[in-house]
Formats: structure tokens, C-alpha cells, sequence
């Protein structure tokens, strides 16, 4: 039988040692002292972190329950109460994810494989939270919700985690998700709960699509937001400016990570596995070259799962309202098989592996399937397949979901 863990990972494990830190201000003042008080007031020495981290992903777990429940359309129509347990929620689980390491630090529990939990559940986290966040905004199965959760959530936990595959420390930047984008989220629920969650609807003002960037022209039109054809007017809302503010510290921190690791690449600086311990250092041109291009390449499963993904909830009509929960689960699992991959590499000192990535590599077959032939997809319903879109669908969301538990 195979193993995840080979016998040299075994003997790497202990000597792992995490190294990162938070470098916003909002944690510094404010999350992290109030979580070190729950702590030392609220939380027996005998409760393990790894608890607190799988009561955080608990908390996640029952927003999105209760949500699908009560508002399973995901529409305006939602009681506000609703919004209040989302936000909570929410709090509870950033809340919980900064006493666990905390609980890890005053028990002298602290481990990799601790670690390697809290950055899974996180991963898990990042997913799930899409379907409550895509009811507070009260926007339905919605593409642009899916994309905005993705962009903020997903996109930048796999760059961090990356970096610190390279760095061998993840150090959070000043504004970053699990502290301000988080604490967002639940100004976000709360906002909904007191004006309504129609009103990130409401149109505020319109500009001439026209007067815009091309670049911008493009994801108006990718993204399908709602503009007047006769006159190319481009409605402006407060989900529109929640989603523009969210994007310039994305962008800016997804440049900052690049950087990173190319700068440590350059400078002889990067973190290297272990199958390069006995080698010299590389100092020659093309040596670097080679590991930039490696390091590039790590990111490939990703970036093919993340674009096919977009892709086929910007072009399926019926994606996200037929299949929704289902390829949530794909996402999450997918998700989580792909940043566990990195972290466990990390822990164990060994190369990433993009091309074992078998269920992101799977995703092209979404934006595919969108390609075919109204003849090629008669010729799957000859063949006893009542539906082969949703096939598909339900087909990878078990794969990923097996693949991502083993």
C-alpha cells in the first residue's frame, strides 16, 4: 500500500519548527489580545488546540448549514437574523483560529502536524464560506459573489502558502484576510442585517462604460455586470466599490509574494528541500533561472484550477444554480488537496509536486465541456447519460472530495 508520509518525512517531521507572524494592525491591537484573553480567562490548559481549531471550522460548518436552510436561494429575501449569525459566526471562527496557536504556545503542544490542521481547516474555510457570504449580499448563486470569495480567499491563502513552501515562514502583510478581510466579512453581514442585503444592489450612480480602461471594460463585461446595452452606462453599487476596494490589497499583496520568493531565489536567500542540502547553494545565472521557473511552475495546478473554475461560472447559465452545493464541495476539496499538498511539503522539507495534482489538473474538463459540440453532447445523452453536465459535476465532487480525505 501507499503512504502520504514516506520514512524520510517521518524523520523530518519533529525537527519542524513554524515560523510566521501577523503584521496587521488590527491583529496587533485588537485580535490577538483579545483571543490571548480568552485564553488565560476562558480556555483550561487540558482543551487541545487542535479543538479550538476544529470548534472554529465547526462554527464555519453551521453558517453554511442554517443558510442553506433558511434562505437555500441565496436571494435578498433572507431575515436579517440571519446575517447577525453569519457575522457571528464568522467571528467565532477568526476568533478560535487565533487562540489555537495561542492554547499551542501556553500548553507546549505546539507541533507540524498541529500546524498542518489549522492551515487545512483554514483551506476548508475559505470555500465554504462562499454560499453564506453569497446570501448576505443577497445576490443568489451568483458568479460575481463566487468570484469575489475566490479572488479574496482562495487566491491569496495559496500565494501565502507558497511563499512559505520558499521563505519557510508565512509573515501576514499589513492588511491581509484572516485579520482585516475577515473582520470585513462580518462588517459586510452586519451592514446586511441593518439596511438589507438589497441594497448592494442599489444602484448609487452610472458611468459611461466607455470613460473606463480597457482592462476594466473586459471584467465588466467577464464578471456580467449589469450594464444599460443602449446606452453602456455601468451602474455603480455598493457591491461594485466593496469588490473594487477588496481588489487593490489582492492585487498588491499577490505582487508582494511574487517578489518574494523571486527576490530569495535571487539572493540565495529561499528555503530548499532537503534534496538539495548536499548541494551547494546555486549561484550561477542559469541555476536561478532554472529555480524561478520551478517556482512558477508549483503554481500551475492552481492557476489551472482556479481559471477553469472562473470560466465556467462566467459562461454556464446553469452552473451555479443547478450544481451549486456540488461544486462548493469541489472547490473546498480541490482546494484543500492542492494548499495541504504545499504545507505537508513544507513540514516534510521536500519538493512541491504539480504534476500529481490530479483533481486540478480534472477542472479543465468544466470550461471543455462548455466547448462542445451540440452533436458531441447528443452523442453522451446516446449513450444513457440523462445530463452530462451534471454528471460531471457530481462525478469530480466525489473524486475530490475521496482525494482530499486520503
Amino acid at each position: 500500500s501507499t503512504s502520504v508520509l514516506s520514512s524520510a518525512d517521518r524523520l523530518e517531521i519533529p525537527n519542524y519548527k513554524y515560523h510566521g507572524g501577523d503584521l496587521s494592525l488590527m491583529y496587533k491591537y485588537a485580535l490577538s489580545p483579545f483571543a490571548q484573553f480568552c485564553v488565560d480567562q476562558y480556555t483550561p490548559q487540558s482543551i487541545a488546540p487542535n479543538v479550538l481549531t476544529f470548534a472554529g471550522l465547526l462554527a464555519s460548518v453551521l453558517s453554511l448549514v442554517v443558510t442553506l436552510l433558511v434562505n437555500p436561494s441565496l436571494g435578498s429575501g433572507a431575515p436579517r437574523w440571519l446575517h447577525v449569525f453569519t457575522a457571528v459566526c464568522i467571528f467565532v471562527y477568526q476568533t478560535l483560529d487565533n487562540m489555537d496557536g495561542k492554547q499551542a504556545r501556553r500548553t507546549g503542544s505546539s507541533n507540524a502536524l498541529g500546524m498542518l490542521f489549522d492551515h487545512g481547516c483554514d483551506a476548508i474555510n475559505s470555500s465554504i464560506t462562499m454560499i453564506p457570504i453569497c446570501s448576505v449580499l443577497g445576490m443568489g448563486w451568483s458568479f460575481k459573489v463566487v468570484f469575489f470569495s475566490m479572488i479574496c480567499g482562495q487566491l491569496v491563502f495559496y500565494f501565502a502558502t507558497w511563499e512559505e513552501h520558499y521563505l519557510g515562514s508565512m509573515i501576514l502583510p499589513i492588511i491581509n484576510g484572516p485579520s482585516d478581510g475577515l473582520l470585513l466579512a462580518v462588517l459586510t453581514c452586519l451592514t446586511s442585517a441593518w439596511r438589507g442585503s438589497q441594497w448592494w444592489s442599489q444602484v448609487l450612480t452610472v458611468i459611461p462604460l466607455s470613460s473606463l480602461p480597457g482592462v476594466i471594460q473586459w471584467a465588466v463585461n467577464v464578471l456580467k455586470f449589469d450594464i444599460q446595452r443602449d446606452s453602456q452606462l455601468l451602474p455603480v453599487t455598493p457591491f461594485s466599490l466593496l469588490l473594487t476596494a477588496s481588489l487593490l490589497p489582492v492585487v498588491s499583496t499577490l505582487l508582494t509574494h511574487l517578489y518574494k520568493v523571486m527576490h530569495s531565489i535571487i539572493t540565495d536567500t529561499s528555503h530548499h528541500p532537503k534534496s538539495n542540502h548536499n548541494q551547494r547553494k546555486p549561484t550561477s545565472i542559469i541555476s536561478k533561472l532554472f529555480q524561478m521557473v520551478k517556482a512558477v511552475a508549483d503554481l500551475s495546478p492552481f492557476i489551472v484550477y482556479f481559471t477553469s473554475m472562473l470560466v465556467y461560472f462566467s459562461q454556464s447559465d446553469q452552473a451555479l444554480q443547478l450544481y451549486g452545493p456540488y461544486l462548493i464541495l469541489f472547490m473546498g476539496s480541490t482546494f484543500s488537496e492542492l494548499t495541504a499538498h504545499i504545507m505537508l511539503a513544507h513540514i516534510c522539507n521536500r519538493p512541491i509536486d504539480p504534476i500529481r495534482r490530479y483533481t486540478a489538473w480534472s477542472t479543465v474538463y468544466f470550461p471543455l465541456y462548455l466547448l462542445m459540440g451540440k452533436d458531441q453532447k447528443t452523442a453522451l445523452l446516446s449513450l444513457g447519460i440523462v445530463n452530462s453536465e451534471c454528471m460531471m459535476v457530481y462525478t469530480l465532487s466525489i473524486m475530490s472530495a475521496v482525494v482530499a480525505s486520503v
